[in-house]
């Protein structure tokens, strides 16, 4: 028995006892290290999918030479990527050094590399005014007091006005965070409950084995505490290097193919953007910045930056409303101007959504109070068959209570204002059949007490209610007079079924003759294109895309292995001169052989010297060639034909 129990107590017996436990744990360990060392592999390895290179090879000191929209400038990278409102944003993360391997590159005139970011220009002024701003600012009260200046304030301003101003949709693109847990990501790792070997009723002989259990139990705890956080970390800096991803990627270099820019010059004023965003616009603006060369001289750079801004946002997937901001100017006659030249381009008017997938436009704005669902309103409505452009029904003048109303025209009309001259687009979905395209002008509002709170334009009526005996001697007056017209045959008349009937006439329509678009009030264009014709210099030919001159001289007579080249031909030593038909011969006849010029062709005894020129297309004279060189384009314009309708 005694020896049983020694053996069952020896070294080997004990150690085996604990060896599975002993294993588990520094399996556990060992599967936690093979996780963090995998997690960093695969982080590693989605940044070079993606072309991201490390940002700590990028100094904050170094001036980035910029082309934002069509607009240079120099500016140091610290300024768009640290201080308070600009770490941790789109802006620092777009700017941090990790992209500059995939932003998109151009050469400008003086042959310098710049960084193309396909935003609008005067967005990035404003965002890059206020920062340095902020620098200015923190720099004069650093020495004075502990001072953190911010331009965070542009994204809470932006936020207050519900991110509806000309430039929120950029602040509120730029200026947000993307890596929000970035702090988390970097943090360590969380206390840990330590944990303890009960030290009390331990036997005698074991306080040395407790305490190296003890010690053992803590490391392993430590151990597997921090790999755990280690781990988590990793995983956090991939999801945040999938957000990066995700937000820097519309402002980079495909990974595949090719994006290239297209430029305009407005009144000096060069406005740019990429391949991406052309292909979201309508053929008249693509076409725009696609093929015609010919600088812009009649349309103010601001109407134009605002178009192609407006597909910007659209290719980035920006609401509807966003998207519609570059297109609202501030003043109804900045409005009207702006239109007629959007119209020019194919840019559709702003509509804004409304209830239901509906849309509507004001056309002028009104100063009464609006209605309710239960107040009997005045109003007039005009209808078109073809999208507000042609045909159209004018219904006249209206009264009833607005719960009577269709419950889409409720939304409308509770939403409009007295006075008010709105546009509405009904989709099919809310019709029930094809879309509606309606106009609306609320003329008055009829009160609790029965009185009518009309527009300024029914305002006369006011001063007539009340007078009706005045308003009948008027009536009666008129009929008169129309009567005495008729009799005089002074008036035109139509009769029908015994009546007699005098007829309206709306307000004219421009038409355009087939082919044409309405560009301008009353104005049609139509883009005529013509090949261009290739143009050949005197003496040339045209062969494979270029412009072929040919010209012969006689080649230079030698014989093989000369010591000299000369104008006449030679013989080789040892063998006897050439004789007059130019023949070596010695105990046989060598024919002798011929050399032309370098870049020249031996043909026969003369050399062809082929000179060849890049071929020319020229445009019929008040055509313009496309950067493509594959048509001629030219504006046509001509007066529109005046339409009128009677009923």
């Amino acid at each position: 028995m005694a020896d049983l129990a020694a053996e069952r107590f020896s070294v080997t017996s004990i150690l085996n006892h604990f060896n599975a436990s002993a294993a588990a744990a520094s399996d556990a360990i060992g599967s936690l290290h093979q996780q963090v060392q995998q997690a960093e592999a695969d982080l590693q390895q989605e940044r070079q999918k993606h072309g991201a290179s490390d940002a700590a090879n990028a100094s904050p000191d170094d001036v980035l030479l910029l082309n934002i929209g069509g607009y240079e400038l120099s500016v140091k990278r610290r300024r768009l990527t640290h201080g308070e409102g600009v770490e941790g944003t789109l802006l620092a993360t777009i700017f941090s050094g990790s992209w500059d391997g995939r932003l998109i590159k151009l050469t400008d005139r003086d042959s310098k590399e710049r960084m193309f970011i396909d935003m609008d220009a005067d967005a990035f002024k404003l965002i890059h005014r206020a920062i340095l701003d902020a620098e200015t600012i923190r720099s004069a009260t650093a020495r004075t007091a502990s001072r953190q200046v911010s331009i965070s304030h542009l994204f809470e301003e932006a936020k207050e006005r519900n991110f509806a101003g000309l430039h929120d949709y950029w602040v509120k693109l730029m200026l947000s965070p993307i890596d929000k847990d970035a702090a988390a990501a970097e943090a360590t790792h969380s206390e840990v409950t330590e944990p303890t070997v009960p030290a009390t009723g331990t036997p005698e002989g074991l306080g040395d084995f407790m305490t190296a259990v003890g010690s053992f139990v803590k490391a392993f705890v430590a151990e597997k505490a921090q790999l755990e956080s280690e781990l988590a970390a990793v995983k956090r800096r991939y999801e945040n290097l999938d957000n990066e991803i995700k937000a820097v990627t519309p402002f980079l270099m495909p990974l595949s193919g090719d994006d290239p820019i297209h430029s305009v010059k407005v009144c000096g004023h060069t406005i740019a953007t990429t391949q991406s965003t052309v292909d979201h616009m309508n053929d008249n603006l693509r076409n725009r910045l696609n093929m015609w060369s010919r600088p812009v001289e009649d349309v103010p750079p601001e109407h134009v930056s605002r178009m192609v801004d407006h597909y910007r946002r659209r290719r980035l997937g920006a609401s509807p409303d966003e998207i519609a901001a570059p297109l609202k100017m501030a003043s109804a006659t900045e409005q009207e101007a702006f239109e007629i030249n959007a119209a020019m381009y194919g840019v559709k008017t702003v509509f804004h959504p409304i209830a239901s997938s509906m849309m509507y436009r004001v056309l002028r704005e009104g100063r009464g109070p609006k209605p309710t669902r239960t107040q009997r309103i005045t109003y007039h409505r005009i209808a078109w068959r073809d999208a507000f452009d042609g045909e159209i029904d004018n219904e006249g003048q209206r009264s009833t209570v607005v719960s009577e109303l269709a419950w889409w025209a409720q939304e409308v009309h509770i939403d409009m204002r007295v006075g008010e001259v709105r546009r509405v687009m009904v989709p099919p979905q809310v019709s029930r059949r094809e879309p509606i395209f309606l106009e609306y002008r609320l003329i008055g509002i009829d009160g609790i007490d029965g009185a009518t709170t009309p527009d300024k334009s029914s305002s006369s009526w006011g001063w007539l209610k009340g007078r009706w005996w005045l308003l009948a001697a008027v009536c009666v007056g008129l009929l008169m007079i129309g009567v005495g017209f008729v009799i005089n045959g002074g008036a035109r008349e139509h009769r029908s079924h015994g009546e007699m009937w005098q007829p309206r006439q709306t307000k004219a329509k421009p038409k355009c003759p087939e082919g044409y678009h309405l560009c301008h009030e009353n104005i049609c264009c139509r883009i005529e294109k013509v090949k261009p014709q290739t143009y050949c210099p005197k003496g040339y030919t045209v062969s494979n895309h270029f412009y072929v001159k040919h010209h012969m001289t006689p080649a230079t007579p030698y014989c093989p292995g000369c010591p000299k080249t000369g104008t006449e031909a030679c013989c080789p030593d040892n063998k006897t001169s050439p004789d007059k038909d130019a023949v070596c011969t010695e105990r046989e006849n060598f024919p002798v052989q011929y050399k032309c010029p370098g870049g020249s062709q031996l043909v026969g005894k003369e050399c062809l010297d082929t000179k060849r020129a890049v071929m020319v297309k020229k445009c019929p004279p008040g055509y313009d060639l496309d950067k493509l060189g594959h048509e001629c384009s030219n504006l046509v314009q001509g007066p529109a034909q005046l339409r009128v309708k009677w009923y």
